[in-house]
């Protein structure tokens, strides 16, 4: 909800954004190696636009890194490896937006294989994935 609302307010967004760049590098310094660091800060580089160093061409790394990231941790004390699906999920966001439909709907077929009771993705994602892939072989 907070960032739906910076929309309205472009001169805030502008001032934000160098802050959240700081509070990423000191994340980032703190545990250079936490995957949800890594992710959070590749889904802001995303929205980011790209005069502003931002866009899915920045991003996609920084998600690659995330995932590797998160598939080399050892799980915490609670067992639980929360941001993983969403750092796949938002990764094949990503690729969809760079048109590498193949690697989108690879991403999206990871998070079905996790939770294939995610309706974004089964029912959405992974079809116009798959759907692009399907044109593009016709085309081709």
């Amino acid at each position: 909800s907070q960032g739906m609302s910076l929309t309205d307010f472009p001169n805030l967004q502008m001032g934000l954004g160098p802050e959240m760049a700081v509070a990423y590098g000191t994340a980032e310094g703190i545990a250079p190696n936490d995957p949800r660091v890594s992710f959070l800060h590749a889904l802001s580089t995303l929205y980011t636009p790209a005069q502003y160093g931002g866009g899915p061409e920045k991003a996609k790394p920084q998600f690659e890194r995330s995932i590797a990231l998160f598939e080399k941790a050892k799980p915490d004390s609670t067992g639980i490896d929360w941001g993983y699906e969403d750092a796949l999920l938002w990764s094949g966001r990503c690729l969809s937006q760079l048109n590498d439909w193949n690697g989108a709907r690879s991403r999206f077929t990871q998070v079905i294989a996790r939770s294939p009771e995610h309706a974004w993705v089964r029912d959405v994602l992974l079809p116009e994935a798959a759907k692009h892939v399907a044109d593009a072989r016709a085309k081709g």
